[in-house]
């Protein structure tokens, strides 16, 4: 069957999310599964890609690769203009000043999130390396898969809270969001429309199980909070919202709470395990599926990261499906066409049928005479070909001198002739091709060899020649 699929290929874990929708975007059939990966190379990688992908029978109809927070640099930047046109060139035109990077080297996203009463745009700007893309576009192209979209996965952790508790948050209101996984914790600013900012910290959720592991990971979030605030001065988040692999802070949310100075939620993955318990799901309780759970479904609000080669497969798919319904279409006329000329098509065929019984009738009237004529032509045929080898022989006689012995000669239907022999002298030899390349009847004249070898008789020099030969002289 075709499904939706998301994958994602972090530092320690390969994760699968499919899932098949009904016309009304619910969930008919889902299966989430995780592996090791964190020893492997990309070629083995890709082996287990393509295993996982056969194993579990998915024929993907839409493939999404959520890349990792860790993966890419974000960046909040402010622009003197309201413009969409001039904020693109502007970006454009400040991104070698962001990161350590050619421009060449580099993909970029960004949106748009307000603007001030001075007239100043604040953009969202995310930035990724080619190479970090192509090694993921490279794996899948060696497991026999293409990317349909390159998504950010902080999208997906921000839809996942809002499809949880949309309904309780006011739309002007600043959100922290926390996102728990094996490698690192993502932490984020946001609202109800706006991803504000967000940024990785390297603590996982194994990390959480121990105090230093949750003191250490407060510490990081008031930095990230300091930082936030100077961007935005005005904006200051009222909750925390913790989700994803979380089973080791389940009894912390009175520490975040005091410490961040405002209340917390907790959103843990198995909200995702528990609601389609009855389908295959294998993931540790140490990893976070949860972005990748909302890639499931279109939002044109995510930041999608354009690759030429990702662009390109999209158009031909495109043209492909294009071409598909023509082809329909054409069959449809095709038969149609057939079905109105059906009659016509019975009675010719009927009509062939007395033009055959006719055909035959004379056919063994003048039977003798067809023989007889096959026979006339294939005599005048044999006669021709005596009347062209007489030819030949006649005209290599005229110019063929004493000195020159001719072992074998051959002339093939397009009357080219290959002649083999043997002369006392290589200089005889030349004198004999010399008279041929004279005569009127010749053309074309090569020199395939010329060897020489000893007998006890003496020394003779062996020869082949082709050329052409033109029974009415040159055309």
């Amino acid at each position: 069957m075709n499904e939706l699929v998301v994958i994602e290929m972090g530092k320690s874990y390969f994760k699968v999310v499919a899932a098949t929708l009904t016309a009304h975007n619910t969930i008919k059939k889902f299966f989430c599964f995780a592996d090791p990966i964190a020893s492997l190379d990309d070629t083995q990688l890709s082996i287990i890609v393509s295993a996982t992908f056969e194993t579990l029978r998915l024929k993907p109809k839409n493939l999404v690769v959520s890349l990792p927070r860790n993966l890419v640099i974000m960046r909040t930047l402010s622009f003197p203009s309201q413009n969409l046109g001039e904020i693109s060139k502007m970006v454009d035109l400040h991104l070698v000043r962001v990161v350590p990077y050619k421009k060449e080297e580099v993909v970029y996203a960004y949106s748009v999130l307000d603007t001030d009463g001075l007239g100043y745009t604040k953009v969202l700007l995310s930035i990724v390396s080619k190479d970090a893309l192509n090694r993921q576009l490279k794996i899948l192209a060696d497991a026999g898969l293409s990317a349909d979209k390159i998504a950010l996965s902080s999208c997906g952790t921000k839809e996942w809270i809002l499809s949880n508790c949309e309904p309780e948050m006011n739309s002007d209101t600043v959100y922290l969001g926390l996102e728990v996984d094996c490698d690192y914790t993502e932490v984020m600013a946001f609202s109800k429309h706006h991803l504000f900012f967000t940024s990785s910290i390297v603590i996982g959720s194994e990390q959480l199980s121990e105090n230093t592991g949750k003191i250490k990971l407060i510490k990081e979030i008031k930095q990230f909070l300091a930082v936030f605030r100077a961007a935005y001065e005005y904006k200051k988040p009222e909750k925390v919202i913790i989700s994803g692999a979380i089973s080791n802070l389940r009894e912390s949310r009175s520490v975040f709470e005091k410490e961040l100075g405002m209340p917390a939620a907790f959103l843990p993955v198995e909200l995702i395990i528990n609601k389609f318990r009855d389908k295959q799901v294998e993931i540790p309780k140490t990893i976070s599926i949860t972005s990748l759970k909302e890639f499931l479904f279109d939002n044109p609000k995510r930041i999608i990261f354009d690759v030429p080669e990702i662009g390109v497969r999209r158009e031909l798919r495109n043209e492909t499906r294009e071409l598909v319904r023509v082809g329909y279409l054409l069959i449809y006329i095709f038969f149609i066409t057939y079905g109105l000329f059906l009659g016509r098509v019975y009675n010719r065929q009927l009509y062939l049928k007395k033009l055959t019984s006719s055909a035959n009738t004379i056919k063994n009237d003048i039977g003798d005479l067809i023989e007889w004529s096959r026979k006339n032509e294939l005599v005048r045929s044999v006669l021709e070909e005596r009347k062209l080898s007489s030819l030949l022989f006649q005209e290599i006689y005229r110019v063929l001198p004493s000195r020159i012995a001719v072992k074998q000669m051959t002339i093939d239907e397009n009357n080219k002739v290959a002649l083999r022999g043997e002369a006392a002298r290589l200089s005889d030899v030349f004198a004999f091709i010399s008279l041929i390349e004279k005569s009127e009847r010749f053309n074309s004249v090569q020199t395939q060899y010329t060897r020489k070898k000893k007998t006890r008789e003496g020394e003779f020099t062996h020869f082949g020649i082709e050329f052409f030969f033109l029974p009415r002289g040159k055309i």
